[in-house]
Formats: structure tokens, C-alpha cells, sequence
């Protein structure tokens, strides 16, 4: 994904990139599309035998309010007051508007972070999961969520991709079916179904598929569907240790979201700085400057703001919960004195 948002920059402040290269890098958006798989299948993995508990409902907001908003919110805050002391500067014209920065919900105008319009669908899946996992029958409200979602786009036009954030694409959109997948996948990685063989034939079939239809963003929830059955035995493989997922893929994975949140304006800042680099000023200079840097700079992030700051915003939060439930039950056990 940070690859193919080299282009736009590099394009405008350094140099066109070749055809065949464009192609090639611009197919990167669809790592979006194997974030909201991710998502569905972690949504249910971690919850699925939890539903119901002590403290789950108050832990799942908590959990999920908190790992969108605390890592995101510096980030669009520090481009909303840079695009207000500096208007028309770095956003492209975008219409961008305090409310949809702020709280990520949908009101014509986008959030000054560009690639924050996937985090407004992160929103409403976890809502909607919420409520599905409360049903005691998760996969099949997500079932009839996806044959909504189908009957919709059978039946009225498509929506605008990728930014319509009208609240029926929110809800609608068929890039929302890659959460369902993502939940599918889960069920069928926790209790032993299907067989990896099949699952791969499936997987290749798919992505065969995507491939015909040339990767187009209207067709990626069939790609999508490929990384969700590729996923089960690509996981089952992790946990029998047939597979080991190296150190600096765990950095990388847990600074994924960090990544994704600083990149998009951090491109625009080296491209500029790249043009202006008299002889290093090319293409090639631009985009792998762009991407270690945007790599690196994620780490950063991840390591000196967003992981200790979700532990203590999290731990604080414990803290007052349990306080909360102590006074409570002192309150109680008088009540039953008197």
C-alpha cells in the first residue's frame, strides 16, 4: 500500500514513473483489502469464546475505541492545523472538515489523514460485530449482512470508489464483505474445517479470478476472498510450527497500523525534498526513499508513541474499572446490612 501511494507524490514533485512499474506498484491499494480480511478474522478470533463474560462488552469498546483513535488522532490533528495555518497546501483540495477528523464519522467531508476513509468501514464493522457477537450467533448475522450487502449491489448502482463515505456505502459497500470472509476464516481456522488442499484450489481460483478482472477495486472482495481462504492454512501452519514468523515480521506487523498512519503525508514531504535533490532527483530515489522511510518512520511511531501510550491509556482505564466495581459492591453490601 505505502508503494502505491509513492506514485501521486512522485509523479507531482519528481518525476512520472514508467507504465509498466506504475502498474505494477499501483496494484498496492489491495493491501487494504487484506487489512479488512485481517480484521474480521482478529474480530472473531479473539472474542468468539469470550462473548458474554464478565466485562467483555465494556472491554471490546474499550479495546477497539482505543486502538482506532489514539494512534490515529495526532497524526490528523497535526495535518488539520497545518492545512488551517496553511490552506490549500498538501490536501490536494480534498474538502476535508473537523467533524470527520475528529470522530471518523460520515459528513461529506473527508479527514485531513487521506487513507482514513477505510478506517471509517474499521468503525462500523466493529459496531456491527459487536452486535452480532452479542446475538450468540455471530456467523450467520454476518451472513445475512453480506447477502445485503449483495442484493444491494445487484440492484442500485455502484458506489463511488474509493471514497464514498455516504453511510449506505459504509454499510453497503461490497468491501465490507472481506470482514465477513475474515470472520468465515476464523470459524474455519478454530475448529478444524475444511481441508488446506481445497482451500488452496479455492484460494488460487480466486485470485485467478482477480487477476482476469485485472484487480480492478470493484472486484476486490474476490480477492479479498482468496486471502481469506489462503489465511486458514497459512495459520494452521503457524500454530503446528510447520511455519515461524521471524522477529522483524512481528515488528512490522504490529507497526502496521502506525505505518499506514504516518505514511500518506510523509510521502508528499520526501518527494518534495527528493525533487529538489539535483541529481538524485528521480523516480527511483523518490519511491525507495519513500518506502524505507515511511517504514522506519512507522516503527517509530509504533515504538515511542502508540505502544506505550494504548498500555498506559489501557491500564488506567483497568484501574478505574475496577475501582468503579469495588465501590460498587462496598455500596451493595451496605445496602444488604441495612
Amino acid at each position: 500500500m505505502v508503494a502505491s501511494h509513492t506514485l501521486p507524490a512522485t509523479d507531482t514533485f519528481v518525476a512520472q514513473v514508467p507504465g509498466p512499474l506504475r502498474a505494477v506498484l499501483a496494484k498496492g491499494y489491495l493491501g487494504v483489502d487484506f487489512f479488512f480480511v485481517l480484521s474480521g478474522f482478529i474480530i472473531y478470533y479473539i472474542n468468539q469464546d469470550i462473548i458474554g463474560k464478565r466485562g467483555w462488552l465494556g472491554t471490546y469498546v474499550e479495546s477497539r475505541v482505543t486502538r482506532i483513535y489514539l494512534p490515529y488522532l495526532p497524526v490528523a490533528v497535526a495535518l488539520g492545523v497545518f492545512y488551517t495555518l496553511a490552506p490549500g497546501v498538501g490536501n490536494a483540495g480534498v474538502p476535508w472538515s473537523w467533524w470527520s477528523t475528529l470522530t471518523l464519522l460520515p459528513n461529506g467531508p473527508h479527514s485531513t489523514l487521506g487513507v482514513a476513509w477505510s478506517l471509517s468501514f474499521e468503525l462500523c464493522f466493529y459496531a456491527l460485530a459487536m452486535l452480532f457477537l452479542r446475538s450468540g450467533r455471530p456467523l450467520l448475522c454476518a451472513f445475512l449482512w453480506a447477502c445485503l450487502i449483495v442484493v444491494r449491489q445487484l440492484t442500485q448502482p455502484a458506489f463511488e470508489t474509493p471514497f464514498d463515505l455516504s453511510p449506505a456505502s459504509i454499510l453497503l459497500n461490497p468491501i465490507n464483505l472481506e470482514f465477513v470472509f475474515g470472520m468465515f476464516a476464523a470459524h474455519l481456522a478454530l475448529h478444524g474445517r475444511g481441508r488446506n488442499a481445497w482451500l488452496w484450489l479455492g484460494a488460487l481460483a480466486c485470485l485467478a479470478g482477480a487477476a482476469a478482472l485485472e484487480f480492478d477495486r470493484v472486484y476486490s472482495p474476490l480477492f479479498g476472498l482468496a486471502l481469506a481462504l489462503a489465511l486458514v492454512p497459512m495459520i494452521r501452519a503457524e500454530w503446528s510450527g510447520h511455519v515461524r514468523v521471524g522477529r522483524w515480521l512481528m515488528v512490522l506487523g504490529n507497526a502496521s497500523y502506525a505505518i499506514y498512519l504516518v505514511h500518506f503525508p510523509l510521502l508528499s514531504v520526501i518527494a518534495r525534498v527528493v525533487g529538489h535533490a539535483g541529481p538524485l532527483a528521480t523516480y527511483h530515489v523518490s519511491i525507495l526513499a519513500g518506502l524505507v522511510l515511511s517504514i522506519a518512520a512507522g516503527i517509530c511511531y509504533h515504538l515511542v508513541y502508540e505502544k506505550p501510550v494504548l498500555k498506559w491509556v489501557r491500564t488506567q482505564i483497568g484501574r478505574a474499572f475496577c475501582a468503579h466495581h469495588a465501590w460498587t459492591r462496598r455500596i451493595h453490601a451496605k445496602e444488604h446490612f441495612n
